[in-house]
């Protein structure tokens, strides 16, 4: 065949080329009218050994051209508002159709294997791939309508298009949305471009999806094995990933939900990133830049980057809030456990659950509140900077640098670290609680049952009512106060000044430091170890000194002074009071008021002064020795001596004289001496024998 072959109109239009004209013309032209609204053409390229195409151009009615398989391209070009139909049977070695749209709305199908190029108009395309074959579809600039099924892809071009594409088999399908604000749909495995524009973009399958520029909303899900990845580019997107994928929101603000597992990284911009992991998955979630807010369940990790985020993880997994004040939740599920770095800033930490929590505060002023279920255990770091941190039930705080406030209520440690801390324990519930200072004049309270070490620096500690508290005092002048409770004092190089409050108290000292110590109105027991300065009260106080110094003085109240092996000057005060002493040196002082006063001499020299209370001077012979000098005796029963274990008061006279003006009392073969200053009338009613 040679030349132009020309059909018009009719029904149906059959043209059979032989594929040797084909070959020899290399195009055969077929060329339908105006005249041609409609009508089917035949076409016969079925061997693959020639090349060949039949071109066929403006249809403005529409046209439908058929082939049979093998054969070697046909184009179909429509005039204005055309409405095209192309069939290629597919197959191994499908014949290709090209179908061509000019300007105008058009309506083109294509169904085997070829492609279809709009043009400029609205147009409606359906493509479909037969077999291994595949289709691909160029739309013009306008807003376009596009199915396409099987294997191939689609440029949907400018516009705001909707493009619905499903792949079939094994085939794969690629969109792209182009400029404009366009709706896509892909089912199966794929990719989608959305271009620029805000686009609404699904793929429910596998593959991947690029938002591109604009204010985007995508939605992905996959199942099984396979995963999909977003990249949303620039602007304010909404993604939704269900299964198993990555996501990259790019700049803007974002927001996000990944269900599955998968990674998540919301890039620059305020973000909001909602992360569920199921099916025993796990989710990385990164924030990037700005202020974002990201909550994550089950399992997995969150990197806040910077900005003040507001981070949540519920499950188990970690948290690295990055810098910024950031607001940061944490709930260790089951027996998980969740680690999180607050990094620098000023941030706000809400710690519980029944697994465990370990926490670093990092840089900045933090305010941590942690408690975990029973069962549970958290674990504070303060990091530097002046932290407030509290912990109630089980766990440890260590305030580390700066000024800390931290208080823990249940069972653990608390450790200060440097700086000048206000640190609060109280165990409940059988538990215990230990404190440390650390570096720094610390504040330090505890209740139930506690240990203290103050460490360096001038302590206070205070012990709660009812409590019982172990302290080392550490370096330092250090005050201990003991509100009603019992307290084990250690205090090896320092000087420690206890006051005990009001309430019933036992203090014992077992170090050998120089105390300062004041008893409070309740009933008071002290036991130093070293020197002391003892002031009483109004209560019930029992003092036993250790082998320092020991200095008392009595107030009002009912006093018991145990002097020690160590020097002792014990002053009585208008109450009742007793004094004993040891094998040190000692000065006795009476009150001044209406209360009695017993003092017992000891082995070493002793001086004992009545003034205007009542008092008795009592000497045993278990404690044989010492000299005791005696000012103040009078006749009457204001003075009384009291002898136990040396016979009765003619024994005690037989041992006495009266020397320059003062009345000497000799026992023990001369080791003890008794010797009542300026007074030289003793008879046997100021003497009391047992």
């Amino acid at each position: 065949m040679s030349g132009t072959a020309t059909i018009v109109g009719g029904s149906e239009v059959k043209l059979y080329l032989d594929p040797a004209e084909i070959a020899a013309a290399q195009d055969a032209l077929a060329k339908l009218g105006q005249g041609y609204t409609s009508g089917i053409v035949h076409t016969d390229l079925s061997d693959p050994a020639v090349s060949g195409n039949l071109n066929v151009y403006n249809v403005p009615g529409g046209g439908t051209i058929h082939l049979p398989s093998g054969g070697q391209g046909v184009v179909l070009t429509g005039g204005a508002a055309t409405s095209l139909t192309g069939v290629s049977p597919g197959g191994s070695n499908p014949s290709a159709i090209l179908l061509i749209g000019n300007e105008g709305n058009d309506t083109i199908a294509l169904t085997g294997a070829g492609s279809v190029m709009s043009g400029d108009g609205s147009d409606s395309i359906y493509a479909k791939a037969l077999g291994t074959a595949s289709v691909s579809v160029l739309s013009g600039n306008n807003q376009d309508t596009i199915s396409l099924l099987g294997n191939g892809m689609a440029d949907a071009g400018d516009g705001n298009d909707s493009v619905y594409a499903k792949s079939l088999g094994s085939g794969t399908i690629a969109v792209f949305g182009g400029n404009g604000s366009d709706t896509i749909t892909l089912i199966g495995s794929g990719t989608i471009d959305g271009g620029d524009g805000q686009d609404s973009l699904s793929l429910v399958g596998q593959g991947s999806v690029n938002a591109g520029d604009g204010n985007d909303t995508v939605y992905a899900s996959t199942t099984g094995p396979v995963s999909i990845t977003v990249n949303a580019g620039d602007g304010a997107d909404s993604i939704t990933l269900v299964g198993s994928g990555s996501v990259s929101a790019g700049d803007g603000n974002d927001t996000i939900a990944l269900l599955g597992s998968g990674t998540a990284d919301g890039g620059a911009g305020r973000d909001s990133v909602y992360a569920k992991a199921n099916g025993g998955g796990s989710i990385s979630v990164n924030g990037g830049l700005d202020n974002d807010t990201i909550t994550l369940i089950n399992s997995g990790t969150i990197s806040g980057g910077d900005g003040s985020d507001s981070v949540s993880l519920i499950g188990h997994g970690s948290i690295d809030a990055g810098a910024g004040g950031d607001s940061i939740f944490a709930q260790a599920k089951g027996s998980g456990s969740i680690t999180v770095d607050a990094g620098s800033g000023a941030d706000t930490l809400t710690l519980v659950g029944t697994g465990s929590v370990s926490a670093f505060g990092g840089d900045g002023a933090d305010s941590v509140y942690a408690q975990p279920a029973v069962g549970g255990f958290i674990a504070v770091d303060g990091g530097s900077g002046n932290d407030t941190i509290t912990l109630i039930r089980t766990g440890s705080i260590a305030g580390g640098i700066g000024q800390d406030s931290l208080a823990l209520t249940g069972s653990g440690t608390v450790d200060g670290g440097t700086g000048n801390d206000y640190l609060y324990a109280k165990s409940t519930n059988a538990g215990t609680v230990s404190v440390v200072g650390g570096d720094g004049n610390d504040t330090i309270v505890v209740g139930g049952t506690a240990t203290v070490d103050a460490g360096a620096g001038n302590d206070y500690v205070g012990v709660m009512v009812g409590s019982t508290a172990q302290i080392d005092v550490g370096t330092g002048t250090d005050t201990v106060v003991v509100y009603g409770g019992s307290a084990s004092v250690v205090n090896q190089a320092g000087a420690a000044t206890v006051l005990t409050a009001t309430g019933n108290a036992s203090v014992n000292f077992s170090g050998f430091g120089n105390d300062t110590i004041t008893l409070g109105s309740g009933v008071d027991t002290v036991v130093e170890a070293g020197s002391a300065t003892v002031k009483g009260s109004s209560g019930i106080s029992s003092v036993h000194g250790g082998s320092g110094n020991l200095y008392f003085t009595g107030t009002s109240g009912t006093d018991s002074v145990v002097a020690g092996t160590g020097d002792a000057t014990l002053i009585a005060g208008s109450g009742h009071s007793e004094f004993f002493v040891g094998s040190g040196d000692a000065t006795l002082q009476g009150g001044s008021g209406s209360g009695e006063v017993t003092m017992h001499g000891g082995s070493g020299e002793d001086q004992m002064y009545a003034k205007t209370a009542q008092v008795l001077f009592a000497f045993d012979s278990a404690q044989a020795g010492g000299q005791h000098l005696i000012f103040g005796f009078t006749d009457g029963t204001k003075t009384t001596l009291d002898f136990t274990g040396y016979g009765d008061a003619s024994d005690i006279l037989s041992h006495s004289q009266v020397i320059g003006g003062d009345t000497i009392i000799s026992l023990d073969g001369g080791s003890t001496t008794i010797t009542l200053k300026g007074f030289t009338t003793l008879d046997a009613s100021e003497i009391k024998t047992h």
